[in-house]
């Protein structure tokens, strides 16, 4: 009898890298992205400026350039975000979009600055080691202490790859 041969040559997958959608180098630069988005608009400078230099610092070997020259296009068309995101629904999670949103709603008591850091933390996160458990607890933690709606907010969660 012949030993079937695998079809690929990839390594085995672990628990943690079957449950984040994208490579560990795109949420490493994800994190980057929005930690220094954050730090950039604390600043006050124009979210359209700090996309453009940013996009520059960005690793050309992942996805992220590509996704901020449409979040870039967005934001100086619709005037945010969410969007762009949305659009990029591959790229971005449900959850993130959500948060993002949340932040841009005009009657909100959300900030802009606090969603970055939440977004931050959660692909930092993502990039080193992942448990479903403990990413349910993060964003859950995130919905109830920022007082985002629960109900957008665990659908947004349920529709995450992870």
């Amino acid at each position: 009898m012949t030993e079937s041969m695998p079809l690929r040559d990839d390594p085995p997958q672990t628990c943690e890298q079957s449950l984040s959608p994208l490579a560990q180098e795109e949420y490493v630069e994800q994190a980057h992205f929005f930690q220094v988005l954050g730090a950039r608009l604390r600043e006050n400078m124009p979210a359209q400026e700090v996309l453009s230099s940013i996009r520059e610092e960005i690793l050309a070997t992942t996805k992220l350039p590509m996704a901020i020259d449409l979040l870039l296009a967005e934001l100086r068309h619709q005037g945010a975000f969410t969007n762009g995101m949305r659009q990029l629904g591959h790229y971005f999670t449900p959850f993130q979009t959500y948060v993002m949103s949340e932040a841009e709603h005009d009657q909100r008591r959300f900030d802009m600055l606090i969603a970055l850091e939440i977004l931050s933390r959660e692909a930092k996160y993502r990039a080193e080691s992942i448990s479903r458990q403990g990413l349910f607890l993060y964003q859950f933690e995130a919905l109830s202490r920022n007082r985002l709606g629960y109900d957008a907010g665990l659908e947004a969660m349920s529709l995450d790859p992870s």
